[in-house]
């Protein structure tokens, strides 16, 4: 199990499911879902999280984002919006709550899983080292792990690389045990926080 507890506050529960089963097939502890203010406390006096992911749409006569300002004076907490809407009044609202990220639905796994890796990683991760990137990675793999940052699966940059497969698998495996991951959206979190890419 991934360090790191998380609420989903959600009140279309197809939606709420697809997150739950996607965070918890990569390890992570995901509570009980909310989908009103109401709920959302009852979720929080039963275990505080980490992360929450919250939609800014839901139901009661709170939103979203009021509900995470309200859960931020009592509890030091996280947040990550997940919404359809990114008008300017929207997104002005959600940065006051000084939020991990923003998610705009429609959203793939990966981006939910590196938008979680994100705020839920150190700045400087521990088991990567305080060593700059240049240090940690080579020119090669750092073309690599942009790639994957750009959602081409190890066929494809092998093909824009002029590379084969097997090496490019070679230097995908060769990062993860240098930076002590497990998983690609791990390395692209972990570059992403840290400006490398």
């Amino acid at each position: 199990m991934k360090d790191g507890k998380i609420l989903i506050i959600e009140d279309e529960l197809i939606v709420a499911h697809h997150i739950r089963k996607t965070l918890e097939a990569e390890g992570y502890s995901v509570g009980p879902i909310a989908n009103s203010y109401e709920s959302t406390l009852a979720a929080i006096a039963q275990s505080v999280p980490n992360l929450i992911l919250c939609d800014i749409n839901i139901k009661g006569e709170l939103n979203g984002i009021e509900v995470v300002k309200d859960i931020q004076k009592k509890h030091d907490v996280s947040v990550i919006y997940v919404t359809a809407f990114s008008d300017e009044k929207t997104v002005r609202a959600a940065v006051g709550t000084n939020p991990s990220g923003f998610l705009l639905k429609p959203f793939t796994d990966r981006q939910l899983l590196i938008a979680v890796e994100l705020a839920l990683a150190p700045a400087t991760p521990e088991k990567a080292g305080n060593g700059k990137t240049q240090d940690l990675l080579t020119d090669r793999e750092m073309e690599i792990l942009s790639l994957l940052a750009k959602g081409k699966n190890s066929e494809e940059i092998g093909q824009l690389l002029n590379i084969s497969l097997h090496t490019v698998k070679t230097h995908r495996k060769n990062m993860l045990s240098r930076l002590k991951m497990k998983k690609a959206t791990e390395l692209i979190a972990w570059a992403t926080k840290n400006g490398h890419l």
